[in-house]
């Protein structure tokens, strides 16, 4: 039953939207802004692209009110002094440049494997508390869920998840009674899914599904504002958005009427009443309006407000082809399988992107990657740009999908030792254990290899090498644009 019900949502959220984007009166919603931090199973390894990771799944299951964006980082901890400390990655910054308005924290994980854990742990909550100040820095105050992380599957995980249960769980929903925090809670609802999670850590995609169902439950749960809008001497166009005349009024009431309110806004504006009311607006921008129910939990919501007839820079619109070239132009045939980028320009950079396009895609961002192209994501894509003042403007791009499949070229790497090196071709030595690595990503992975050697992973495994493993290692890559191509990895025993 619980299958069925995720599937019966995620084919509701698959169906198109209608934005209105052509016409002037019809202004685009400005989403709620969510960060993911985390490590490998948030980033998505395992999955068989950026798209079918959790947040992704997530972000179509919560609707265009919301945009998650993914900054998470294989194999990294909430540790400062281990040797990944997510701290010390570029997607750390990113995550805070971003100014999350709800933040989700998805680490743990590997900081509970034993030989980190049994020297570290006593700086655990300290380091989760810094990271917490580092996000409240400058009057910011995010909304905060903390995530408790999924089982570990198989006697060799067992030591790092009995670490997971009895000692980093607790910690952590410590940690979150005292920040005022919600918890995600990816653990007992997890602890049967082991055929979704096949290397014993990483969800596949469907075990991404499991997992972003919980994250929308607990989300929608929390995040309970009902938003109203009216105006005069304009026109109401959006739940979330007013339209509204020069010298005009607008009034949001939003519910629920119990608890505490908060707003910012631009120029400095703030309040703390329920219904706000703006009158003789001369310029717009994003009204934030924060919850706070009688138990301190809180939830949030952006409402737009632009001056009709006003207009945000012009959009110019420019595409990286497959071919790595920039053109100024708006329209591009491609073939399946390759990837372009969809890059708008204005004067203006101060402001906010929102996209809409084919198969209820939604972004927030300027650049748009489209990875590993197929026919069914041809169509119109449109990105409207907000200023500060709330003023926006529209522009769309045409993307057609026609020709012969391309395939990515297939890139072989073999860890050893811990190291990874970039080769087809490695002498090992007897009783030495090793793995694949191979690139792209985005796609499926098939292994046939000596003495019977068979692996439908990416990162496929060799443990006690000898003589009868020595050979060629077929990897066959599959991915959703129909490219199919083989990569050949030859081991050598080593004498």
């Amino acid at each position: 039953m619980k299958i069925i019900k995720i599937l019966l949502l995620l084919l509701i959220t698959s169906l198109p939207i209608a934005y209105g984007y052509n016409n002037p009166e019809i202004g685009t919603q400005q989403p709620i802004r969510i960060v993911c931090v985390g490590n490998s199973i948030t980033e998505g390894f395992g999955n068989t692209s950026e798209e079918a990771a959790w947040p992704a799944q997530a972000n179509k299951l919560l609707g265009n009110r919301y945009a998650i964006s993914n900054c998470a980082v294989s194999g990294t901890t909430m540790f400062k002094n281990s040797n990944a400390p997510y701290w010390k990655t570029e997607r750390y910054a990113k995550a805070k440049s971003l100014n999350p308005q709800i933040l989700i924290i998805a680490l743990g994980t590997n900081d509970a494997d034993p030989w980190r854990w049994n020297s570290l742990k006593n700086e655990f909550k300290s380091d989760y508390l810094d990271m917490v100040k580092e996000f409240r820095q400058g009057g910011k105050d995010p909304v905060i869920y903390v995530c408790l992380p999924p089982p570990l599957f198989g006697p060799q995980k067992a030591a790092q998840n009995t670490v997971v249960e009895n000692e980093l769980i607790p910690l952590i929903k410590e940690i979150a009674e005292e920040i005022g925090a919600y918890i995600i809670d990816y653990h007992q609802p997890l602890i049967n899914a082991n055929k979704q999670f096949p290397d014993n850590v990483h969800p596949d995609d469907a075990g991404a599904v499991l997992m972003a169902q919980i994250a929308y439950d607990h989300i929608k749960k929390a995040q309970i504002i009902e938003p109203h809008v009216s105006v005069k001497k304009g026109k109401v166009s959006d739940e979330t958005v007013a339209i509204v005349k020069e010298g005009g009024r607008v009034t949001f009431a939003p519910k629920p009427i119990n608890g505490t309110w908060t707003w910012t806004g631009p120029n400095g504006f703030s309040s703390n009443n329920r219904v706000v009311t703006l009158k003789n607006v001369k310029n717009g921008g994003i009204y934030t309006a924060v919850h706070t129910n009688n138990i301190g939990q809180r939830s949030i919501i952006n409402f737009l407000v632009s001056i009709k007839g006003r207009e945000a820079s012009p959009i110019t619109p420019t595409i990286q082809n497959k071919n790595r070239e920039w053109i100024k132009t708006n329209t591009l045939s491609t073939n399946p399988g390759t990837t372009i980028i969809l890059s708008p320009q204005t004067k203006d950079e101060n402001g906010t992107w929102t996209w809409a396009g084919p198969n209820s895609f939604f972004a927030c961002k300027r650049d748009i990657h489209l990875d590993t192209l197929t026919p069914t994501q041809a169509g119109e894509y449109v990105v409207t740009y907000t200023d500060k003042e709330g003023s926006q403007s529209r522009s769309s791009f045409f993307v057609k999908v026609e020709g012969e499949v391309v395939c990515p070229d297939l890139i072989p790497f073999i860890n050893i030792n811990g190291k990874w090196q970039s080769t087809d071709v490695m002498e090992v030595k007897e009783g030495q254990s090793l793995s694949f690595g191979p690139h792209p990503f985005n796609g499926e992975w098939i292994w046939k290899g000596p003495d019977g050697f068979t692996s439908d992973r990416r990162e496929a495994s060799v443990s006690n090498f000898n003589s009868q493993k020595a050979g060629e290692y077929i990897g066959t890559f599959t991915n959703a644009a129909g490219c199919k191509a083989e990569l050949i990895i030859t081991l050598k025993l080593k004498k």
